[in-house]
């Protein structure tokens, strides 16, 4: 019995503590335990230290999990902080993660830009105004049928932004963009 308990507590210790340096010491000298026995338990010590790996993962910063990002995502990030930066919305926190979550999604961004023939600016930009007009026609921002709200009005100035800097960079003509400001007013007067 006095063995087992030296066993579990060891490798007990050597969990814990993620290291052969403070189990070991803790088995062999408190309790007598032999160093094959040890060594035999010596895998399992690794198996308690996976969380702490996993956790560890989790914890890195932004600009560790960007590294590793494809250049057309990591591009189209920079598109979009580019647009919104210097803008001073209120509903711009909302919309770049919004934006950022979607280009970080590696086989969509991947086959828009690659297969697709986009450039990193028109899918940012794209990518901006399809999450802005989704929030305008969810009815969320509207005090009442067909009035926006404060954080409402500051979307649809967004909205326009994106759209009328997709028209000046060629992404799509006039007819396009007034029909697209044609169909989110009508959805907007429909909400509330």
């Amino acid at each position: 019995m006095r063995k087992i308990v030296a066993y579990a507590l060891g490798l007990i210790g050597f969990i814990l503590q993620g290291s052969a340096v403070i189990g070991l010491p803790v088995y062999v000298f408190f309790f007598g335990g032999s160093f094959l026995w040890f060594l035999a338990f010596f895998p399992l010590g690794y198996a308690g230290m996976l969380p702490l790996t996993l956790m560890n993962s989790m914890l890195k910063s932004d600009s560790d999990a960007s590294r590793h990002q494809p250049i057309e995502v990591r591009h189209t990030i920079a598109e979009i902080d580019k647009f919104l930066s210097p803008r001073a919305e209120l509903c711009i926190s909302l919309v770049r993660n919004e934006t950022v979550a979607l280009a970080s999604i590696t086989d969509k961004t991947l086959m828009a830009i690659r297969h697709n023939g986009a450039t990193p600016k028109q899918l940012a930009l794209t990518l901006i105004t399809n999450v802005v007009s989704k929030h305008l026609i969810s009815g969320q921002y509207h005090v009442y049928r067909g009035m926006l709200s404060a954080l409402g009005g500051e979307m649809l100035k967004l909205f326009s932004a994106a759209a009328h800097a997709m028209r000046d960079c060629g992404y799509c003509t006039e007819d396009e963009l007034r029909e697209n400001f044609h169909q989110l007013k009508s959805h907007i007067a429909e909400m509330g």
